[in-house]
């Protein structure tokens, strides 16, 4: 829950409290005594706990007042009407029950109720009362801490109590007062009540009728010592249960069944025990406010009724994952948990109750959207439809995905991953995943619900209000725009056009795609060409492209691919030329023109992102290429030459020496002179 000082709980709704409520009203509106207009009641309650002896002490002081007038017969006499017993609910545990009436004591007879084992109807019985009589009863009680998951509802222990309180009574005529130590938490169904603190004690009292016919609440107090409690490692994970003293069948429940199940959760997740809580703690007043349990981060803690529901203990552990802090909409944290809570069951043969199917038109209903947390941290009757509705809805959507697909997707739930973000990008994730994106991950995953269009539907009729559900109508269409924009090039759409998909921002969206409609084809014709002629692009160009996030940066996209592309261009140019078949006149004078070299260094300043460089070293090469034949033709015209003189050097050298002066022929026979 947000904004409370208890931090942000979330839990599941539960009808156990309600019903003790709903039994006491029933209850006395059952009696004749009660529904005749003719019997008018005034009252005052009151009940002090007293912890360290283990009880309630109950007083109910009642003023009964006949006001039906007697009527005549017709024939000079009157049909006269009486009352002659008047009925109170407690709960079947109440000892110590006595009725009196100006001092005497009376009679009363106790009732058990087949249909409500929790609670009995105590009779008081006195004489018959006439036309403007009154009497005045106090009936005194004393209610004792039942076991735990008794029928009576009352729970009375160390540092802790939880019980039904009644007072009846017309509406404005009676009040409910309950006495309790003032170091003690105090809470109750009725939220409307003032108090007031005399010697360490506080009064709570409520005057409001809540029944029709009286006031009826179930109170909860406990001290905020919460105990040591029992260190237990379930699952891999260290928590300490701090179940009732009188209680180790919950804590032995609890160990069992977290220890299978946190596993499977960190499985169906995908992710581990994220640590946020530390213990698990038992507290049968978490029913006063109409929660079966909760999860709250800030005070660290699962907090769970006394009932054995494994079911849910699994849902309330996968509020680890599924929060207000990954999901921030109600509806969807509360329909994910459940739907974690029921295949856990599943794996593990662990129990769930499947939630009562509920209706759109009901009079409860609300947009799921719009659901958010009740005031003052308790149940209301529009909690009592969401928390099914929440269910179906999400149960509808994930349908057709097996635990294997189904875990991918919320991996990115639980880590608030767009799947509008690029791979290894988290430029538009963070910050919770949102009911309009969840819808976007059911798409990128390929829920079968979105093929079938249901998800529509259900977002449709149960999720979405009027607003949304206009955007509702363009999410596809757009989709499809988006697809074949974005299918134009290899490369990720630009940032700025992801991010009016993510925020369902249809209109922006449309817009940039028209305006932006020939730059696909613009990024996939530069990557083509850099694939083409095996150069590697800088990353910059395509980051440029996919980062892109405003008119200026798409301006600067533009000019980045159009620099890119005459680059390649020019470079494809040189190329050609370069590496060109060539005779051997033209192979000759290639090489002192270096076109390969001179092409090779034209590829490498692309991927260096030197463009100007590249182009100028591409220019260089073609311009060269141009004079190959003439480098050529001189390069044999002048080696001939060389060759023509050397020749020709030889040939006079020979001859002058056969004309040399003086010379003698040598006796070879001898041999030469030693030096």
């Amino acid at each position: 829950m947000e904004g409370t000082a208890k931090g942000r709980p979330w839990r599941r709704l539960t009808t156990v409290a309600a019903a003790a409520v709903m039994v006491l009203g029933l209850l006395v509106a059952a009696q004749p005594a009660v529904a005749d207009e003719g019997l008018t009641v005034t009252s005052e309650s009151r009940y002090v706990l007293d912890l360290d002896a283990g009880t309630v002490q109950g007083a109910i002081t009642m003023t009964l007042r006949n006001v039906t007038p007697n009527e005549p017969t017709g024939d000079g006499g009157y049909r006269y009407f009486f009352y002659d017993a008047y009925g109170i609910p407690l709960p079947a545990g109440a000892t110590d029950i006595v009725a009196r009436s100006g001092g005497q004591a009376l009679r009363t007879q106790s009732r058990t109720l087949p249909e409500e084992p929790g609670f009995r109807l105590v009779e008081i019985r006195f004489p018959d009362l006439l036309y403007q009589q009154s009497r005045t009863i106090e009936l005194t009680f004393t209610l004792v801490g039942q076991p735990p998951r008794a029928d009576d509802p009352t729970r009375i222990g160390p540092g802790y109590a939880n019980f039904a309180v009644f007072g009846p009574g017309d509406p404005g005529r009676n009040s409910v007062a309950v006495v309790v130590d003032s170091a003690l938490e105090f809470d109750s169904t009725e939220s409307e009540y003032t108090t007031s603190e005399e010697g360490g004690t506080t009064t709570y009292t409520f005057t409001r009728d809540n029944i029709g016919g009286g006031i009826s609440a179930m109170v909860s107090v406990r001290t905020s010592e919460v105990g040591e409690g029992q260190p237990v490692t379930v699952g891999g994970v260290d928590l300490v249960l701090i179940p009732y003293p009188n209680d180790p069948e919950w804590a032995e429940f609890i160990e069992t069944w977290a220890d299978l199940a946190l596993p499977v959760l960190e499985s169906l997740v995908g992710h581990p025990w994220p640590g946020d809580i530390d213990r698990i703690r038992e507290d049968v007043g978490s029913e006063v406010r109409g929660f079966e349990g909760w999860y709250s981060t800030s005070d660290r803690e699962i907090v769970l009724s006394e009932d054995l529901d494994d079911g849910v203990l699994y849902h309330e552990l996968a509020h680890a994952w599924v929060n207000t802090a990954t999901v921030p909409e109600r509806w969807l944290t509360e329909g994910l948990a459940e739907v974690l809570a029921e295949r856990t069951a599943a794996r593990i043969g662990g129990g769930f109750t499947v939630p009562a199917t509920v209706r759109r038109d009901d009079e409860r209903a609300v947009a799921l959207y719009g659901w958010t947390s009740s005031r003052g941290f308790r149940g209301t009757e529009t909690d009592s439809w969401a928390y099914p509705a929440s269910y179906q809805v999400a149960t509808a959507l994930v349908a057709g995905l097996d635990d294997e697909h189904l875990t991918p997707l919320l991996s990115d739930v639980v880590t608030s991953t767009s799947p509008w973000d690029l791979p290894g990008r988290r430029d538009l994730s963070g910050g919770g995943t949102t009911t309009m994106a969840f819808l976007d991950l059911l798409a990128a995953h390929e829920a079968p619900s979105v093929a079938d269009g249901s998800a529509v539907e259900l977002y449709r009729t149960w999720v979405l209000e009027e607003p949304g559900a206009d955007l509702l109508e363009q999410w596809q269409p757009v989709r499809t725009l988006y697809d074949e924009f974005a299918g134009g090039a290899s490369w990720g759409a630009p940032l700025g056009l992801r991010r009016s998909m993510a925020r369902w921002e249809f209109s922006d969206a449309t817009r940039v795609m028209s305006e932006l409609a020939d730059l696909p084809a613009g990024a996939a014709q530069v990557q083509e060409l850099a694939d083409h002629l095996a150069v590697d692009l800088p990353t910059r160009v395509q980051e440029n492209y996919e980062l892109a996030d405003s008119d200026e940066d798409y301006t600067a996209v533009r000019a980045s691919l159009a620099n890119a592309h005459s680059t390649l261009a020019r470079y494809e140019e040189a190329a050609a030329v370069a590496y060109a078949e060539r005779g051997l006149i033209d192979r000759i004078g290639a090489i002192p023109l270096r076109l390969e070299a001179t092409a090779q260094v034209a590829a490498e300043n692309i991927s260096l992102d030197e463009f100007a460089a590249s182009r100028a070293a591409s220019d260089l090469v073609i311009e060269r290429a141009e004079w190959v034949t003439r480098v050529g033709v001189a390069i044999v015209v002048g080696a001939a030459l060389a060759l023509l003189l050397v020749i020709g050097g030889l040939v006079a050298l020979v001859r002058r020496s056969r004309r040399r002066p003086g010379a003698q022929a040598r006796d070879w026979s001898e041999p030469p002179p030693l030096y």
